[in-house]
């Protein structure tokens, strides 16, 4: 649902009809029900769309701030037991949900994008889903294998974050009428994607040695960790900012990723190293599917 706001609310901003995008934050809203999924995810989207990220990231650190408080109160100070940390994130979301609707309430930034509640909210609802379900399929894909391999998931958000980025950059200049400059964005974002997995990669190999006493004291494991690292530092370099497709990412970690993996594995006996195998083979197939998808796109038709 949020991957399919980046592109609505972006074009829309760009084109310069702000009052859509309050129109659909609403639509989203009234989708969310059927996920069960967090209505603060719409209004941060609204928020990033215009370039206001900081806005964002302070109604995160005033919540981060008393979720610390709250999860003090209901771990040590009440005795709801392992209900207590389950109800202050619940608390904390919720209430991160009404800064933010504060903020596209209040907000001068916000008076030209939320215009109130529209019945126009309730139209189009199918087209939204025919963006929005694809979209979900391609954020599941490209985390999920990262979610499972938790040892390289914290490498994730770096360029989770770069996408989300990009994604408005590009859908800025879009909905303006700019394809050479959304061209430029993508262009530039492949740069620094490539910079950001060699820096992580790079800091990978250098502690490769130690990374393992993270973990256990094991001379076996800690050896087993550094022997593994150069495989998870090369998945680094070859991953991209995954919204682009969800054929991309079915075809590469269905068709290519997941039998290379228990080829190797399984097959061939290679152990936990086929299994990171499989994975830089799905992340290579997938680099050069969408290479030839952004040298092949007509940005004026986009």
């Amino acid at each position: 649902m949020a991957t399919a706001l980046d592109t609505l609310f972006g074009q829309s901003y760009g084109a310069k009809q702000y009052s859509m995008l309050g129109i659909h934050m609403q639509r989203a809203m009234l989708i969310l029900p059927i996920c069960i999924w967090s209505p603060s995810m719409s209004s941060q989207i609204l928020a990033n769309s215009k370039h206001r990220i900081p806005n964002d990231d302070i109604c995160s650190g005033i919540t981060t701030l008393l979720h610390i408080l709250i999860c003090w109160v209901m771990v040590f100070k009440s005795e709801l037991g392992l209900r207590g940390p389950a109800l202050g994130n619940s608390i904390s979301n919720w209430f991160n949900v009404m800064l933010l609707l504060l903020y596209v309430k209040l907000s001068p930034s916000c008076a030209k994008t939320w215009t109130g509640f529209s019945k126009e909210a309730f139209h189009n609802i199918f087209t939204f889903l025919r963006l929005a379900v694809p979209s979900a399929i391609m954020v599941c894909k490209a985390r999920h294998p990262y979610n499972i391999s938790t040892f390289s998931h914290f490498t994730y958000r770096f360029l989770n974050e770069l996408d989300i980025l990009y994604s408005t950059r590009v859908s800025n200049e879009l909905g303006a009428g700019n394809p050479e400059a959304a061209r430029l964005a993508v262009n530039v974002v492949i740069v620094v994607a490539i910079c950001v997995g060699l820096s992580v990669g790079s800091i990978l190999i250098l502690i490769r040695n130690i990374w393992g006493h993270a973990y256990s004291n094991e001379v076996e494991v800690v050896k087993y960790v550094a022997v593994m690292t150069p495989l998870v530092a090369t998945s680094n370099f070859l991953r991209l900012p995954p919204k682009i497709g969800a054929y991309s990412n079915l075809g590469s970690y269905y068709i290519v990723g997941i039998p290379c993996a228990v080829l190797l594995a399984f097959v061939l006996n290679v152990g936990g190293k086929g299994l990171w195998l499989g994975l830089i083979c799905a992340l290579a197939a997938q680099a050069t599917g969408l290479g030839i998808v952004a040298i092949r796109t007509n940005w004026e038709k986009e």
